[in-house]
């Protein structure tokens, strides 16, 4: 009996392992490898114009949304 509760805990244990994981890739954007993903890099240097445009366009929203 003691033995299938131990394979069953350790079953579990692993989903779980797997879970966090998966969700720690999720929140942090990383892969269990260290690879970073490309959307956690852009806007990191000056004069990126991806970054600048999100700003603007961003700006532009937020100008509109004070209006009446």
């Amino acid at each position: 009996m003691l033995e299938r509760m131990d394979a069953t805990i350790e079953t579990r244990i692993e989903t779980l392992e797997r879970q966090v994981a998966d969700l720690t890739t999720k929140v942090t954007g990383v892969a269990a490898s260290g690879a970073k993903d490309w959307r956690s890099s852009v806007g990191m240097l000056p004069n990126d114009e991806i970054s600048e445009e999100a700003d603007r366009l961003g700006r532009q929203w937020r100008e509109g949304q004070s209006e009446p």
